[in-house]
């Protein structure tokens, strides 16, 4: 299977962090109807998002060798809560390493803008196997948007990939990563869970706090990482405790003075879950603010001679105006869209501008913040 390339040419390249603004895909067996066994794959946001969808895709594997033969015997979709999606199977299967690729499409229309709600689960299509006697199959779920080979996609009606990158791209129980596999099993242990997570400044320092129920023996340790621009993250510091227990516990985690870091704008924090097998999880992202400006931009690089990036976030969706100035006030460019609630992240194209220095003013509602950008 080959990736298809979008060239967009833009000023300004609208999209948002790994945990505001794309899909997560998942599935599971549904207990409604085991003797059939049927797969129900779904999908959820991780932020909440206005959008069309013209394609997506899933994939699930199989041991060549060792999963006795079945056959699939009818597929559903969702057209309920998707009008006019009709997922079908991709032939042919996929083969490599000793597993089998099972595909299934939808691109035969454009399901109609729809609002999803951040972390509400949405099921797409149901797949109904016929297996031999009682065997338990052994299929993962597996998405690698490195090889392009088998994975969970969607792209919006405008062709744009609502692409994770390096984030994760399945969710549910038992998912772990291993190298550019995403891997989700049909069957698994009830896995550790994040059941809370906080960033807040106290005084000049930041506190972390999160809370995790379900921890086994296969658990190591948590690291705890930091970003300057909501993208790019560095381990800070790592806390350790004894497992397994069931217990729901709480665990914090305090850096000091970080003003020091940057006197203003703000910081993103997450939580990574590592376990012995060096599978890993991570929190969604918070961020705290360093001044009391409402939105806390973080503009980066700075200077920028290609591409600078705006960060900000949002309590509510709002109304965004980005305009940008030079030295004497004269307006250069200037777009406006829809915030969503939670961080957001603005690309500007300062490739064909002058040297010099700008003023980017962010607008909304009525409060206006302002950063300064040199392109050298």
């Amino acid at each position: 299977m080959k990736k298809i390339f979008y060239l967009l040419i833009l000023l300004f390249s609208i999209t948002t962090l790994v945990d505001a603004q794309y899909f997560l895909g998942s599935f599971s067996p549904d207990q409604a109807d085991m003797n059939n066994f049927k797969i129900q794959f779904k999908m959820k946001p991780t932020g909440t998002i206005t959008t069309s969808i013209s394609y997506l895709e899933a994939a699930f594997r199989y041991p060549t060798a060792t999963t006795p033969q079945f056959t699939i015997t009818n597929i559903t979709s969702n057209t309920a809560t998707f009008p006019g999606l009709n997922v079908v199977r991709f032939p042919p299967d996929y083969v490599a390493n000793g597993y089998t690729y099972v595909k299934f499409v939808f691109n035969t229309a454009t399901i109609p803008a729809a609002a999803y709600t951040a972390e509400t689960e949405y099921p797409l299509f149901t797949v109904t196997t016929s297996l031999p006697g009682s065997a338990t199959p052994l299929f993962d779920m597996v998405s690698n948007l490195v090889l392009m080979e088998y994975q969970f996609g969607v792209v919006n009606g405008a062709g744009q990939q609502l692409d994770p990158g390096q984030g994760p791209q399945l969710y549910g129980t038992g998912f772990r990563i291993e190298g550019n596999d995403h891997i989700l099993p049909l069957f698994a242990a009830l896995p550790l869970k994040f059941t809370n997570f906080s960033a807040v400044k106290k005084g000049d320092d930041a506190l972390l706090t999160w809370t995790i129920e379900n921890a086994d023996e296969k658990f190591s340790h948590f690291e705890i990482e930091r970003s300057l621009n909501g993208a790019d993250f560095a381990k800070i510091g790592s806390v350790q405790s004894d497992f397994p227990h069931t217990a729901i516990k709480t665990f914090s985690f305090t850096e000091k003075d970080v003003t020091s870091i940057r006197s203003s704008g703000v910081l993103f924090y997450r939580i990574k879950q590592i376990e012995k097998d060096n599978a890993f999880s991570y929190t969604s992202i918070k961020s705290i603010k360093l001044n009391n400006k409402i939105l806390g931009v973080v503009l980066t690089p700075n200077p920028a001679t290609v591409t600078a990036q705006l960060a900000f976030e949002l309590e509510l969706p709002a109304k965004v105006g980005i305009q940008m100035l030079d030295e004497t006030g004269k307006k250069i460019r200037q777009v406006d869209f829809l915030g969503v609630k939670g961080i957001n992240k603005t690309n500007l194209d300062v490739s064909r501008i002058p040297s010099g220095s700008y003023h980017i003013v962010i607008s909304v509602n009525e409060q206006k913040e302002i950063v300064k950008l040199v392109r050298p």
